[in-house]
């Protein structure tokens, strides 16, 4: 747990493969990345499936001035009717921006699982355990643009920040980014925000053990990030006037 997530960046690191090894493996994860999201991609896939398409209408809706949770309902979290919005709007109103939206957040996601298995299992077995994830993607996310797919990298960004460096140094901002994270994962979907409950408790844990050395801060930290995502979804839902609508809705 103590060597660093960039050791198998490093020039003949333990790894035994040189930097180019490394990105070159890195490219092929991410094109792997779109390969497996072809088959989602509008030309292949002009309609999409229910639940895609209801979080696109509602986000085109949203375009066009409509007040999510009051003049258009869901009980899905705001960040996959944001990023389907996103999408439309960078793509002029076409599907294939929310497409390209979702190869950047799996790619995202292959790029933060790499280092976090390469720096505690090693390089082939991070390699072989990506290769799986997207070997068996489309049974996760069948038909794409879902609420998981985008909680994915927020969910190995948490670990990354907790979990993979030195453990006897405090985490201070690092706790913070993490919080975000799992603000993120909070406001994709409420029932899998388990891995940042995970990562709280063992801040708190070791914050109790280890309080001496003012370890406890690392939680203060860590629940400032994620308040500060839910003030931010607070503030707009009220600026919005339909802060009650999302609460009730969600």
């Amino acid at each position: 747990m103590k060597r660093s997530i960039f050791v198998f960046l490093k020039k003949e690191g333990k790894s035994g493969l040189k930097n180019w090894q490394i990105l070159s493996t890195l490219l092929v994860l991410i094109a792997l990345s779109g390969a497996v999201l072809f088959e989602f991609a509008p030309v292949f896939h002009p309609i999409p499936d229910r639940d895609s398409g209801g979080f696109m209408y509602i986000s085109q809706q949203m375009l066009r001035g409509q007040r999510l949770y009051a003049d258009l309902y869901d009980d899905k979290p705001p960040v996959i009717f944001l990023v389907n919005a996103l999408g439309l709007w960078l793509s002029g109103g076409s599907a294939w921006g929310v497409w390209a939206l979702e190869v950047v957040s799996l790619s995202v996601t292959v790029i933060l699982g790499f280092f976090l298995l390469a720096g505690s299992t090693g390089f082939w077995p991070a390699v072989l355990a990506l290769a799986a994830l997207l070997a068996n993607f489309t049974s996760f996310a069948p038909g794409g643009n879902l609420t998981e797919e985008y909680a994915l990298p927020f969910q190995f960004l948490i670990l990354i920040c907790i979990l993979t460096r030195d453990l006897d140094k405090r985490l201070t901002w690092r706790a913070y980014l993490a919080g975000l994270a799992w603000g993120m994962v909070f406001f994709c979907k409420q029932s899998i925000f388990g891995i940042g409950i995970a990562a709280g408790a063992f801040l708190f844990v070791r914050g109790i053990w280890q309080w001496k050395r003012g370890r406890f801060w690392e939680v203060a930290w860590y629940l400032a990030g994620f308040m500060t995502i839910a003030g931010v979804a607070t503030g707009y839902f009220l600026s919005q006037g339909t802060l009650y609508q999302f609460w009730d809705a969600t």
